[in-house]
């Protein structure tokens, strides 16, 4: 997996060295729940952005997901297009390749 923001590497690091803290209780219900930011006008970078690594690090793990929550969470992360942000351009793009 390839991160190119600063907050993904830290994540990489601290999941390599053995220290998850801030995502070591993360939940997929929880995550799912907090993906209805997608949907907010106007969309918010910086959480969106933080949303985005907490799906990346579950899927990294393994984490299996049912065909309408895959669906439902594809069709939120499409609506961050409309974002003009380029720091989470390239996050949201390898989210949808996941």
């Amino acid at each position: 997996m390839i991160c190119y923001n600063l907050s993904g590497l830290k994540i990489i690091y601290s999941f390599l060295t053995g220290d998850l803290g801030v995502f070591y209780h993360l939940d997929k219900s929880t995550v799912l729940q907090e993906a209805r930011i997608f949907n907010e006008t106007p969309i918010a970078p910086r959480k969106c952005r933080l949303l985005l690594t907490k799906i990346i690090y579950l899927l990294y793990l393994g984490e299996p997901m049912a065909t309408n929550e895959a669906t439902e969470l594809f069709f939120s992360v499409t609506k961050l297009f409309q974002s003009k942000d380029v720091s989470f351009i390239e996050q949201r793009t390898n989210l949808l390749r996941e």
